[in-house]
């Protein structure tokens, strides 16, 4: 039984020796070359009842320091019950800058509404570059700047920008802080290695002739998420070599954390139904050993109780995995610029084969409710 346990954690540290390497090896961006060249965006923000989350986002939009003739919003209404489209015109005509922006009600064409309306985006597009975001996000000023720094270097199709939550007080949002720590290294060590893992759409840029290339999500609309991931492994495996990660802080997206445990557990299960799908071995076997080691951590106790090991072994063991997992948060933390408070960090640790289990006893159901709507889950 002992031998089984340390099997399961020495694969772990492995996995995340692996990704800590991979990051190491993705070079900082350089941010004070410039290229003359304006790359024209067309940023698409789908949206769902946001009225009371958008708020961040209008007011990242007007700051922006960006050529306005050289980027455009679109703002994707996907059956809002709100005022959500009323309030994002609204703050525009306030605004001194006149910016371009058009608000279009989605199009639904699959069982993905988010992957519906992104297409119809970039249908709409005028720009070459299409980057996604969500309504509950913010950036900088320099957001724009800090993608056609990286676009004006190397001959790139698909650019994945970094993402952090907002470091807010409380167990549940500074659970998805660490959560969201421990995705971001996993996606820098993926690009870091040329087998890039994950993505996120909540800020992810591409070229428009690439998305037409590669048929946009035709053969994945039918999964209500993964408009980020199957994206990035098309166009992995028609152009190889052409996608790469922004690690630059000027690039960095904040997105705001969900309000509820149910809601963490959904959000969780609505990833979790992508991955079968994926081609690539990697991310499985990444996957399978976290949620694995994870299941062990709750099930050292009872053997504890049961007699299959020893307390020494069981402190050891947690010890040792926990370590792993610190030095993963801290190292994505200081990439991030985030600070960690102790107290959280130690906590969320514990907290996690919690959520892990809850994860995967709520995933036998195969359906999962996301912003009103019930979807399925793969096969």
């Amino acid at each position: 039984m002992m031998a089984l346990f340390l099997l399961v954690l020495a694969l772990y540290l492995l996995v995340i020796a692996w990704l800590l390497q991979g990051s190491v090896k993705l070079t900082r961006d350089i941010t004070d070359q410039t290229p003359s060249q304006k790359v024209r965006f067309t940023v698409i923000v789908p949206f769902r009842n946001e009225t009371r989350r958008i708020g961040p986002l209008l007011d990242s939009v007007a700051s922006l320091n960006y050529p306005l003739s050289a980027f455009e919003f679109i703002f994707v209404d996907d059956e809002s019950e709100d005022d959500s489209a009323a309030r994002i015109a609204a703050h525009f005509k306030t605004l001194e800058r006149p910016l371009a922006y058009s608000i279009i009600p989605n199009q639904r064409r699959s069982g993905s509404p988010k992957k519906d309306a992104i297409t119809l985006g970039v249908r709409r597009a005028t720009g070459d570059w299409i980057i996604t975001t969500d309504a509950d996000c913010r950036f900088g000023p320099d957001w724009l700047n800090a993608f056609n720094r990286r676009l004006g270097k190397d001959d790139i199709r698909l650019l994945a920008g970094p993402v952090a939550m907002e470091n807010e007080p409380g167990l549940l949002r500074q659970f998805q802080l660490l959560d969201n720590l421990s995705l971001q290294l996993t996606t820098q060590g993926g690009f870091g290695w040329n087998r890039p893992l994950m993505c996120n759409g909540a800020n992810l840029a591409f070229e428009r002739s690439a998305f037409d290339q590669v048929g946009g999500y035709d053969g994945n609309n039918d999964l209500a998420s993964g408009d980020d991931v199957f994206l990035l492994e098309k166009i992995q495996a028609a152009s190889p070599g052409s996608t790469d990660y922004l690690k630059d802080r000027d690039a960095l997206v904040i997105t705001q954390p969900v309000g509820s445990w149910k809601a963490v557990i959904a959000q969780r299960l609505r990833w979790a139904s992508k991955t079968g799908r994926q081609q690539d071995w990697i991310p499985k076997l990444i996957g399978s050993t976290v949620v694995l080691t994870n299941l062990a951590m709750l099930a050292l106790i009872p053997c504890l109780l049961w007699g299959f090991i020893h307390l020494e072994f069981l402190i050891g063991w947690i010890f040792l995995k926990l370590a792993g997992d610190s030095i993963v948060l801290l190292s994505s933390a200081r990439t991030q610029g985030i600070s960690i408070n102790l107290k959280y960090l130690v906590a969320g640790l514990f907290c996690y084969p919690l959520v892990v289990l809850a994860v995967v006893i709520a995933s036998l159901n195969r359906r999962y409710d996301w912003k009103g709507r019930s979807h399925q889950m793969s096969n």
